[in-house]
């Protein structure tokens, strides 16, 4: 029978994929790990041998391109022989070690030395087996069986596998070339297409092809073609490594989907070692306000180890980078249970840096924001290949608990499959009342709810900060609240402050900056970086210039201090109603229209009559104006009479020589009378 060696390490392209081998196994066909795929294949020595003849087998000779993990290392061990191969085994592994003494004293391996070594041997295993209580063998190994076994031994380097018998049967393929070639084609052409078709029609196709090529072969006199039988074509397409089929019937992504490894997520040791975050849209329904339901979001940060919930964030707006810094803000810094809206007996201990932060490919975990605030306290981030969600699976995991424990229970679930339950005839939870029981939820039943093992995350946790200790950087709280705050665009500083999200922010050292920067622009109207956080809109971080260090200003009003950006967004939408319904308000009403029809009283009786002077009085006479004669040469003033230097003015005594008046009576001014009533005049005088 004619075999084929391959060794281990060897590359091949066995029907067009290519493999490297990765040995021989116990049944003494040769273990093929494919480049491309995650199927391992088995090939005998005598179908690798067909192959090589068919040229459906070709060794490359360059090295081996394969890009997944190594070939496994193979491994023998009696255990995975039956009870009679292992009994047999061992007889001849002790017929082996007395050959190698015989040989290394110097024996020879004629056929009468060997024969009646292998009596010798015998006499000595069968009272082994009677010691042992084993049945003994009924007669020793041939002299031709000793010889054959011994070369297989030495040759393989004394390995126990040499010493298992190989597969009995024909190994050699019974097809001619032609079934062959047709079923290849069945496979390839027809069964692994995108058109999907089953096996049945796969096998139809090739009968039909193959009944085409009778016909022709029998006009030319030739033998039909054998029909191969459907169970030959299922027998051949189990063969067929399963990646390979799902990718060409389906895609790489989903082939790879079914295929990959399971339980690939590194390990991690302690706690905050490993970190995850993703987000998702929450299968309930949540009151934004006068009947407008929304679907929140759920930003989460669970750690590998305790699979303990390190921070959530739950906004109506979509997932962004602004959600994963909140969340990691809750993650990172001491947590007061009875700020964030739950009662002073929930405990929940976790918190602090994470040494890594593993998230995906989303556009929202690439944002410089993220990436600095990851440089500044000193996590590192770990992007996931992308559509890859396995590598992160203990946070997706997390995702369906929540939908499948919490949610479940709660009103306004969205029914995925049943769309027509959907409606506004049961009460919906608020947002925050739905942060509080998520809030609950956690710290009183997720975090002691024990695994597997009988752990709870709680316990787990623990232990491993008594162990370990609790790392971290160091870092004051409002250093780490202003890593993790958003920076928008420059901001104007006006004479009462910058304006943001409908607040005024001011203080002493913003007034401060505003005059050391003011001269320095032509507008005078100088702007500065802003960094500020949803969690908290009522302090914002303002970078100076010069130092380029933040500085901590506050709103001006006091409601917005420690209110996210959710609740200030409520409380402003309740002010505009408000203000909107006291417009619309009958008294309100009626007191603008009673001011109205006051005014307009007062413009009509009281009409501003045009007022005109007194030079200009003279002029009309009879409604008409008087004009003055012209004349072409100017009236010649008076003579001066310097002889007299002294006359008399009226009351007054002028002196001609200097025009001083000696002597004046005071004069009363003479203004013009207003037509304003004594109570429309501003009060200014203090008596």
């Amino acid at each position: 029978m004619a075999e084929l060696r391959l060794e281990r390490g060897a590359v091949i392209d066995f029907h067009g994929r290519r493999y490297t081998c990765g040995g021989r196994g116990p049944g003494g066909g040769y273990m093929l790990a494919p480049h491309k795929g995650r199927t391992n294949q088995l090939i005998k020595p005598g179908a690798a041998f067909d192959a090589l003849a068919k040229g459906k087998l070709v060794f490359v000779k360059e090295e081996s391109d394969h890009e997944g993990d190594p070939p496994p290392e193979l491994h023998f061990d009696l255990t995975a022989l039956a009870e009679g191969e292992r009994t047999l085994v061992l007889m001849r592994h002790y017929y082996m070690r007395r050959m190698d003494d015989y040989r290394r004293e110097g024996g020879k391996l004629s056929e009468k030395a060997v024969t009646a070594l292998a009596r010798e041997v015998h006499t000595d295993y069968v009272a082994i087996c009677r010691r042992h209580d084993r049945e003994p063998p009924h007669k020793p190994m041939s002299e031709a069986a000793v010889r054959r076994w011994y070369r297989r031994w030495v040759n393989s380097g004394h390995k126990l596998i040499s010493i298992v018998r190989d597969a009995t049967g024909n190994s050699h393929s019974k097809l001619t070339t032609e079934q062959a070639d047709a079923l290849y084609a069945a496979i390839h052409d027809d069964y692994m297409d995108r058109r999907r078709i089953s096996a049945r029609h796969a096998h139809t196709l090739m009968t039909a092809k193959l009944n085409i090529e009778n016909r022709a072969r029998e006009a030319r006199g030739e033998a039909p073609i054998k029909i191969p039988h459907y169970n030959t074509l299922l027998a051949h397409l189990d063969r067929v490594d399963l990646f390979e089929k799902l990718k060409a019937r389906y895609n790489t992504q989903y082939a790879l989907k079914v295929t990959r490894q399971y339980g690939i997520t590194p390990p991690a040791i302690r706690h905050l070692e490993r970190v995850q975050v993703d987000h998702t849209l929450l299968d309930i329904y949540v009151d934004f306000g006068h009947r407008t339901l929304v679907r929140p979001w759920l930003t989460l940060i669970l750690d590998s180890y305790s699979k303990a919930i390190l921070g959530f964030w739950l906004t109506p707006d979509p997932a962004s980078a602004e959600s994963v810094m909140q969340a990691m803000r809750m993650a990172i810094l001491p947590k007061n249970v009875r700020e964030l809206g739950g009662d002073a007996e929930w405990h929940w201990p976790m918190h602090g840096l994470p040494s890594e932060l593993t998230l995906d490919n989303g556009k929202e975990f690439h944002g410089k924001d993220l990436e600095m605030a990851a440089a500044e306290l000193g996590f590192t981030l770990n992007f996931t290949p992308p559509r890859k969600p396995w590598f992160k699976a203990q946070v997706e995991r997390k995702f369906g608990e929540i939908n499948r424990s919490l949610l479940a229970q709660l009103p306004g679930q969205v029914f995925k499959y049943e769309p027509e339950k959907h409606g506004l005839d049961y009460p919906h939870l608020s947002l925050d009342e739905l942060k509080r029981i998520f809030l609950q939820w956690i710290t009183t039943v997720l975090h002691r709810t024990p695994n597997e093992n009988g752990h709870t995350p709680e316990q787990l946790w623990l232990e491993s900060v008594h162990r370990h200790g609790m790392p971290g950087g160091g870092f004051a709280q409002e250093y780490v609240e202003m890593c993790l705050s958003k920076t928008c665009a420059e901001r104007i500083i006006h004479p009462n402050g910058i304006h943001l999200n409908d607040l005024h922010f001011n203080n002493e050292w913003l007034s401060r900056l505003r005059n050391e920067l003011a001269p320095k622009v032509d507008n005078r109207k100088p702007a500065v970086t802003v960094k500020w956080s949803a969690a908290d809109v009522g302090v914002i971080y303002v970078l100076h210039p010069d130092t380029h260090e933040f500085f901590r200003v506050e709103a001006q009003q006091e409601y917005a201090h420690g209110r996210s950006l959710y609740n200030h967004r409520v409380v402003k939408r309740e002010q505009r109603l408000r203000r909107k319904a006291s417009l619309q308000d009958a008294c309100y009403t009626d007191a603008a229209l009673a001011l109205d029809q006051a005014i307009k009283e007062l413009t009509d009786t009281r009409v501003a009559k045009g007022k005109k002077l007194g030079t200009k009085v003279a002029r009309y006479e009879s409604g008409k104006p008087k004009r003055a004669a012209r004349t072409c040469t100017p009236t010649p003033p008076e003579p001066f009479d310097r002889e007299e230097p002294i006359q008399h003015l009226d009351d007054d005594v002028v002196n001609t020589s200097t025009g001083e008046i000696l002597t004046a009576k005071p004069t009363e001014a003479k203004t013009p009378p207003s037509d304003k009533d004594i109570e429309d005049f501003a009060d200014d005088l203090e008596i």
